[in-house]
């Protein structure tokens, strides 16, 4: 038994009143005889004692009902055995799970909502005593318990609201885990969240902790108006300096009320279009806008709207490599006479006037491959040809590995060439090309024997354009009068995207470093097929290289996911320099702390990590392969689907969970497992019945006549 408030139980020294008044009205008064009442002496001895015992009832009840009173105010409380008391080290171990999404920094009247939760958290530690087990867990916290409750309410005002995403199963098990492992009898696990519905999913949990309370503590907004910016990606393939770059931004509207808001887009921080977007309750809007760069490099491009009650969503980065030009180098023999072997690939490419694609086209010769610096070109063509040299050889590798892309169409007459320079496959070092040649398919002058395509993956990248919803156009109609029967390397990643009617590979795609290797079993040129002659040849060519022009590698992570860039282990060096540059900072690279990033290489890539990252900027890294320097940037943004503000009813979250909605109910809710269960209630109860007792009992004594003894029936 304990008592809230102790100081009350001064008033049990009330009871004193009612005896002392009782025993001042027993005084005798000085005694008169009268002749006429000394008959009155005979009075029976039993009526005087049944009034003193009526007496004596009413004193008792009067002096219980103040008894009642008092410790009533006291605030009694009881706790059964098996629990934990206040003071015991080992008594109480509790772990409070704060949500810190950045859902929870949404501004709600005059204070935001994380605001709150801290508030409650602070009102949990405030029970606490030095001794007890407390953990305040959040997404940047370490899962460790400590001894010291106040030091942990002392530190509660200086925690932010992260930019993260982050759903609260993680945390809630990291809790469990915990409180699982500590000896306390008394175990407590408290979640404090807005309890949002797409991060919200808790049936899987176990909670079956010894001795558990589990309580949940909503803190849901009132006003739920928020407008984001949930996407900002590149419409057009590649960027550069001589033509419009699209990107498409995506506007949202999360509240019930319509918005405008003013939308702007900034090249490394200078603004670059501007547009007024009206939107409709729970709504979004799809704006699509061209920018244009004044130099190559790589750009930080941004949308953003004004600041609102949730302003952690009203910005969305772009990370963008731009060229001075989309280069496109075809490699192919020299010409003696007739027409060139990429002849109808150069003219789908860029047909030059007034349809210029925006490619620009450069032509080399094999033996000239190894002087190229392969790093202005987007796209390699070998065009009927195979390098002999073995320094051109290694600078393809070199090149695809670290991100360029290499078309192989049609590999010439000599099979044991192409097979021996690119299809060799070594320990250490895998082909470079998809598959080797086997043999030949059909001959140039007997159409009759020709291969047409009859398998064709139509939801791959490099179809996009031939098809209309799910249908195709139809490229059967094509005949291929001479191709090479191509085998696949296995377990290299080779892809067929395309087959011919005897069931060969017509287009294969494999993986090489970072970049990719694409290969046609026959030359597209007139003399090998009649593809570059049907209306489909040019949509393809032109998503071939929109496809091998789109990076391979993602240039945009969220908040709270590592950092990373992989190389082709071959020629990585042992670390890479990283600059991190928030965007606050309006330097969108080169403004930040340089560090090395060591490489860890594993399975043919280097890695090098640079860790989480917990807010919005970009990341940039810096490295020299194969003696080539190369910059990398990748953009960090926030989830965009923190900003959408559905919540769930955590009535329905955990069975048998405890749902505290208001700080009073809180405060009950700790005064009862803290002290045990409140007896003030039935004491007050208890008294109010003793008073009404009195007055029932006092009243039928005073109503009721003193019976009459013998005497008294004999005088009258």
């Amino acid at each position: 038994m304990q008592f809230v408030h102790p100081l009350f139980l001064l008033g049990l020294s009330a009871v004193a009143v009612p005896i002392i008044i009782h025993l001042v009205y027993k005084i005798k008064a000085r005694q008169v005889e009268f002749p006429t009442i000394r008959f009155l002496r005979a009075i029976d001895k039993k009526v005087a004692r049944r009034q003193r015992l009526q007496e004596l009832l009413l004193l008792l009840l009067r002096c219980m009902a103040l008894i009642m009173l008092a410790l009533a105010l006291a605030g009694p409380a009881w706790k059964p055995s098996g629990g934990a008391s206040p003071g015991k080290s080992s008594g109480v171990a509790a772990v409070i799970v704060l949500d810190d999404s950045y859902s929870m920094s949404l501004v709600d009247g005059e204070s935001s909502v994380f605001s709150r939760a801290k508030s409650l958290a602070g009102e949990i530690l405030k029970t606490l005593t030095a001794g007890d087990s407390v953990c305040v867990l959040t997404s940047r916290g370490d899962p460790a318990m400590s001894r010291d409750p106040n030091s942990l309410a002392r530190n509660l005002p200086a925690l932010d609201p992260s930019l993260g995403g982050q759903a609260l199963g993680p945390e809630v098990k990291a809790a469990l885990k915990l409180l699982d492992k500590t000896e306390a009898v008394q175990r407590e696990l408290y979640v404090i969240s807005d309890f949002q519905q797409r991060a919200s999913e808790l049936k899987d949990i176990d909670f079956a902790v010894p001795h558990l309370t589990t309580v949940l503590i909503p803190v849901p907004p009132t006003h739920r108006e928020n407008a984001a910016i949930t996407a900002l990606e590149q419409i057009s393939p590649f960027a550069t300096t001589a033509t419009p770059f699209r990107v498409r931004v995506n506007a949202a509207n999360r509240g019930a009320a319509p918005a405008s808001v003013n939308l702007t887009v900034r090249i490394d921080g200078k603004s670059a279009a501007e547009q007024l977007v009206a939107l409709g309750p729970k709504s979004s809007t799809t704006l699509a806008m061209d920018l244009n760069f004044d130099k190559p490099g790589w750009k930080l491009i941004s949308a953003e709207i004004e600041k609102d009650a949730l302003p952690a969503d009203n910005k969305r980065l772009l990370a963008v490599r731009v060229r001075s030009k989309l280069g496109v180098l075809i490699c192919r023999s020299p010409l003696d006479s007739g027409v060139s072997p990429s002849f109808y690939i150069e003219k789908a490419l860029n047909p030059g006037g007034a349809a210029s694609t925006g490619i620009s086209l450069t032509n080399c010769e094999p033996a000239k491959l190894s002087k190229e610096n392969l790093d202005d070109y987007a796209v390699v063509i070998l065009a009927e040809c195979t390098p002999t040299d073995d320094a051109a050889i290694q600078n393809l590798r070199t090149y695809v590995a670290m991100g360029g892309s290499l078309v192989i169409a049609g590999a010439g007459l000599d099979a044991g060439q192409f097979n021996a320079k690119l299809a060799t496959e070594t320990p250490g070092n895998p082909p470079l090309a998809p598959a080797r040649i086997a043999g030949v398919l059909g001959v140039e002058t007997d159409s009759g024997r020709a291969e047409s395509i009859k398998d064709l993956d139509i939801y791959h990248p490099i179809f996009a354009r031939l098809r209309h919803g799910d249908e195709r156009l139809d490229l059967s109609s094509a005949a291929f009068f001479k191709a090479v029967k191509l085998e696949p390397f296995s377990g290299n990643g080779a892809r067929t995207l395309a087959r011919f009617s005897s069931g060969d590979p017509a287009i294969l795609e494999r993986p090489y470093g970072l970049g990719r290797v694409v290969m046609f079993a026959s030359p597209l040129h007139t003399e090998s097929t009649n593809l570059p002659l049907k209306v489909s040849f040019l949509p393809m060519m032109h998503s071939l290289i929109v496809y091998l022009t789109t990076p391979s590698e993602m240039q945009s992570v969220r908040v709270g996911e590592s950092l990373r860039l992989h190389l082709a282990a071959e020629g990585a060096p042992a670390s890479a320099k990283y600059r991190w540059n928030a965007v606050d900072t309006g330097a969108p690279t080169g403004g930040g702390i340089t560090r090395d990033i060591p490489a860890v290489v594993s399975n043919g890539y280097a890695t090098y990590d640079a860790g989480a990252i917990n807010e919005i900027g970009c990341g940039e890294f810096e490295w020299t392969q194969s003696g080539r320097p190369d910059v990398r940037d990748i953009a960090v943004n926030v989830d965009p689907e923190e900003g959408v503000l559905d919540y769930a009813d955590a009535e329905k979250l955990v069975p048998d969970a405890r749902v505290i909605r208001t700080s009073e109910e809180l405060n009950q809710l700790l005064t009862k497992i803290r002290l045990g269960q409140n007896l003030s209630p039935w004491l007050f109860l208890l008294g109010f019945l003793l008073v009404v007792a009195e007055a029932l009992i006092a009243n039928r004594f005073a109503a009721r006549p003193a019976p009459k003894s013998d005497k008294q029936a004999v005088l009258s």
